[in-house]
């Protein structure tokens, strides 16, 4: 009995490694199956770089107003939503010592004037001419006389009665032109060191009169440009001190979006940069960058970016709180894949590109990534094929049936 139980395990086991050796036979000899998987085929693209910035719409030309000098506020005529014009009144300051020494300062300028003007005409010109000709008058008349004399007709005694008293009439006024010659000539020396010191004091005082214009011009609070109110810190009897902003003026149908910056993003923006502003419902508005702040913005207490806000239907309001988003570089048509067909190892980044229906290992150079597409910048061509799908589960030399192939867009 255990003689036949030992042949027939002694059967089974012959039997066994029989069927297992030709099992073996068979495997060696099959061709392994292709991996199924999904392909993509590679192409060019635009990825934008991006990043997205808060931020707020604000007044075009926005101005602040503030007093030039202190004062109590005497009357605000003036209020948020008010559409002014330069130069219209918005508020006065109690100062009532301001027009009293505008009307002093005037009444002393107009003293010193009228007493520069009878300077100027004190003494006049100097009678020389006149004097001269009285001079050659008397010399006639006396010439006159002797040759008469000579001839030995001499007239009546009413003729020579004449001729005396014009002789002594030329004579008197020769003797008060030459008085008044004299006294003019030394008025002339004199009067000019008076006139110049008279001249500066009337400059003085026109000076004064400007300061005082101005001190008087400083107690009424007027709009520098035309404008909309957009906020007001005045009142009637508050104090009111320079530099502190009663008024804010600025457009509401010129608006823009100040962009709120990091500092570290501040070296990667610059003006002209495409900017998309999303406020609201309202469908993103796109504009470029204006200008970019090089310092901290104190009213903002941040670094600023600016840009041009359409506005046509006058949606977008001072104060609204919104987001840009800003190209920081196009990265246009640039070769690119999906970034789930990149996988890496301690060598760094790859694909699995397929050949003959086979995976082969390619190594890439990368460039930008913005988590959806990777930039290629070295290592494929255009319409090349690489693994998409099933990536994951890929060997370098393993055979693959392509299932589809991913759409280039």
């Amino acid at each position: 009995m255990n003689q036949i139980f030992r042949t027939g395990c002694l059967s089974l086991s012959l039997t066994a490694l029989l069927l297992a050796g030709c099992g073996g036979d068979r495997q060696q000899g099959a061709q392994p199956e292709a991996t199924p998987v999904s392909a993509y085929r590679v192409t060019t693209r635009d990825i934008p770089e991006t990043i997205l910035l808060p931020g707020r719409v604000i007044a075009g030309s926005e101005v602040a107003v503030s007093a030039t000098v202190p004062g109590q506020l005497e009357a605000v005529s003036a209020k948020v939503g008010d559409r002014v014009q330069a130069g219209q009144l918005l508020a006065t300051l109690n100062n009532p010592s301001a027009s009293s020494s505008l009307q002093e300062a005037k009444r002393n300028l107009q003293t010193l004037e009228g007493q520069l003007d009878q300077l100027r005409h004190l003494g006049g010109q100097s009678p020389a001419g006149r004097v001269a000709e009285l001079q050659e008058q008397i010399r006639r008349r006396i010439r006159d006389l002797t040759e008469t004399a000579k001839t030995g007709k001499l007239p009546g005694q009413a003729e020579l009665v004449a001729s005396g008293q014009e002789l002594v009439r030329l004579q008197t006024e020769l003797a008060r032109l030459q008085t008044e010659s004299a006294v003019s000539e030394s008025l002339n020396q004199l009067r000019a060191p008076l006139l110049q010191g008279l001249q500066m004091q009337v400059e003085q005082a026109r000076q004064l009169v400007k300061a005082a214009e101005a001190q008087a011009a400083a107690a009424r609070i007027t709009a520098p440009i035309a404008g909309t109110v957009l906020a007001q810190n005045a009142a009637k009897g508050a104090p009111a001190l320079p530099g502190t902003p009663l008024f804010s003026i600025g457009s509401v149908e010129q608006v823009e979006f100040e962009v709120l910056l990091d500092p570290n993003v501040v070296p990667r923006l610059q003006a002209g940069q495409a900017a998309a502003v999303q406020v609201g419902t309202q469908p993103a508005a796109q504009t470029k960058l204006a200008s970019v702040s090089p310092a901290v913005q104190p009213q903002a207490k941040s670094f600023t970016a600016r840009a041009a806000l359409p506005n046509p239907n006058g949606w977008f309001k001072p104060g609204m709180i919104g987001q840009a988003t800003i190209t920081l570089a196009a990265h246009k048509g640039v070769l690119s894949v999906p970034k789930a067909a990149v996988l890496r190892d301690a060598n760094g980044p790859f694909v699995m590109r397929i050949e003959n229906d086979q995976a082969r290992l390619v190594r890439i150079k990368p460039g930008y990534d913005n988590g959806t597409w990777v930039e290629v910048l070295s290592g494929l061509q255009q319409d090349e094929r690489i693994v998409y799908g099933g990536v994951e589960r890929m060997q370098p030399g393993m055979k693959v049936t392509v299932t589809e192939t991913e759409p280039a867009s």
